[in-house]
């Protein structure tokens, strides 16, 4: 059932070869263990997408690619999972994060009014840049482990249904 659920969301392997951005990592693309999509390379995969989700940089795919080329995960999965902060999701996310950051470093909000906008964002990037990057790094961190386990055991659980369930024919 999971993987019949994650294969239908996916992008398709030609669509992630042919995506101008991805081109840098060459033959590395084609290696069929980051294309399979079983119990080891799927949990790698949500840990690999969730974590860059939380990084606050662009080109998130591309990092999400090179991670997951290194660590052998599913590439379009880690990939499609970094949609998860997407241009809705953003502004909340990263404000969290920024908040966890500033609870972190221990330092205080400078100002009394925040604008989730690039103007803001500009003029007030010296202060905010420390506990964006701490907080994005430790929720980022926080959030893959649990991703990581969560699919790693609803695997197993899935497995041990199936297996369960199995007819003998004698």
């Amino acid at each position: 059932m999971p993987k019949q659920l994650i294969k239908k969301y996916i992008p398709s392997n030609e669509k992630i070869k042919n995506h101008k951005h991805l081109k840098i990592f060459g033959n590395s693309l084609f290696k069929n263990q980051i294309w399979n999509l079983n119990r080891y390379t799927t949990p790698r995969a949500f840990a690999v997408g969730v974590f860059c989700a939380f990084l606050p940089i662009p080109f998130q795919m591309v990092v999400a690619a090179a991670i997951a080329i290194f660590t052998h995960a599913n590439l379009p999965l880690s990939i499609a999972l970094v949609w998860i902060t997407n241009p809705i999701t953003i502004p909340p996310v990263f404000y969290f994060c920024y908040r966890v950051g500033l609870l972190i470093t221990g330092t205080t909000l400078h100002t009394n009014s925040i604008s989730l906008s690039l103007d803001w964002v500009g003029t007030q990037l010296n202060q905010i840049w420390l506990p964006l990057i701490v907080g994005s790094l430790f929720c980022g961190i926080i959030a893959s482990t649990f991703s990581y386990y969560f699919i790693k055991t609803a695997w197993k659980i899935q497995a041990a249904r199936k297996w369960k369930n199995r007819h003998y024919l004698i």
